[in-house]
């Protein structure tokens, strides 16, 4: 595990293998039939360092890119967000993180078990903003913790209030 340096939340990382070790006995319990999530499959499965371990059917079309550069990032990341790489901790640890309400929801899911809904705004690199209902919620499985952390994009139907 790697710990770097952070303004708002912890930074250590799983390594690659663990990431790996994750997804396989997820996939293995084919966690997305169980879990019955929306009927969107738009969902990632968050370790304990709130890195992707699982994701749901959707979610390689929906950001274009392979699974395999899904594994291990953060929500942030995938979201190619503006604060995502404002510290060497990546995602959900710079000054502005700590006001980030997807970061919020899916801490409290973590540590609290709670489900909980949230709506945020993230500003892409690019320029783009991406408005977004998330809901979140706690989840165990052989007796390791995650988090679920499940999404909708709400971009042209805020556009649009």
């Amino acid at each position: 595990m790697v710990n770097l340096p952070s303004d708002f939340s912890l930074t250590e990382r799983a390594d690659a293998d663990s990431i790996n070790d994750d997804f396989k006995s997820l996939e293995e319990f084919d966690v997305s039939e169980y879990l019955n999530v929306a009927e969107s499959l738009n969902f990632l499965i968050l370790n304990q360092h709130r890195q992707v371990v699982f994701m749901g059917s959707d979610i390689e079309k929906a950001f274009e890119m392979p699974k395999n550069e899904i594994l291990g990032k953060r929500p942030g990341e995938i979201f190619n967000c503006i604060h995502s790489d404002e510290t060497d901790g990546g995602c959900h640890t710079g000054k502005f993180c700590s006001k980030c309400r997807a970061q919020k929801a899916i801490i409290k899911s973590q540590f609290g078990g709670d489900v909980t809904k949230e709506e945020c705004r993230i500003i892409s690199k690019d320029g783009f903003v991406i408005e977004l209902k998330i809901l979140t919620s706690g989840y165990n499985f052989k007796d390791k913790d995650y988090a679920i952390f499940s999404i909708l994009d709400i971009s042209k139907t805020a556009q649009s209030e």
